[in-house]
């Protein structure tokens, strides 16, 4: 190290490398402070009448003698914007403008178990309005939607699988998920 007062062969003072490492530090802590408030603005940029919705929030619980049924939270949120996180069900062939939102990762194919397949009861058929002739492939992780939810049997006519609830996605979560299929990276959020 140095001894106080001394220069190095570059001619840098220690005291010099101190002031230098000190800015970038203050500049590191100046970005992730950027940071931060950007993500907040993001977040309050979402709409407050956006509910979120869980999978385990779907049907009331535990399953009666009837079956399945939607729990009160889901009929309360019928017709109402909502945003849920899941996993998109990889499904061949994929249907055009549709995909399932699963809460775990599962893939469902036709050739062996055609509708006996693994796919959760409270899965969610996800409609992409303004992307009707585009097919999406199953992407890995979680994804977010967010859009106006629908109770009641939805089917998927191209596969002739079914969801008890629908959600119409808005056009910032299409816009998203169609930047994803098109170049394989997840979308940047984008700075108010």
């Amino acid at each position: 190290m140095f001894a106080p007062g001394s220069i190095d062969a570059a001619g840098t003072s220690e005291e010099g490398i101190v002031r230098e490492r000190t800015v970038r530090m203050n500049w590191v802590w100046v970005g992730a402070f950027v940071l931060c408030g950007v993500m907040a603005a993001g977040e309050a940029a979402t709409p407050a009448a956006t509910a979120d919705l869980k999978f385990n929030e779907m049907f009331t619980m535990p399953v009666g003698p009837l079956g399945l049924t939607p729990s009160t939270r889901l009929r309360a949120l019928d017709g109402k914007r909502v945003r849920i996180v899941g996993y998109m069900v990889q499904q061949e062939p994929a249907t055009p403008g549709m995909f399932l939102l699963s809460p775990l990762p599962v893939v469902a194919g036709d050739e062996d178990e055609s509708l006996a397949d693994d796919i959760p009861a409270n899965a969610v058929l996800v409609r992409l309005p303004t992307a009707t002739k585009n097919k999406l492939r199953g992407q890995a992780g979680l994804v977010r939607v967010t859009g106006v939810l629908h109770v009641g049997l939805s089917t998927d006519t191209a596969s002739g699988r079914s969801a008890a609830a629908s959600l119409e996605a808005d056009a910032a979560t299409t816009r998203a998920l169609l930047q994803v299929a098109h170049t394989g990276a997840r979308p940047v959020k984008p700075h108010p």
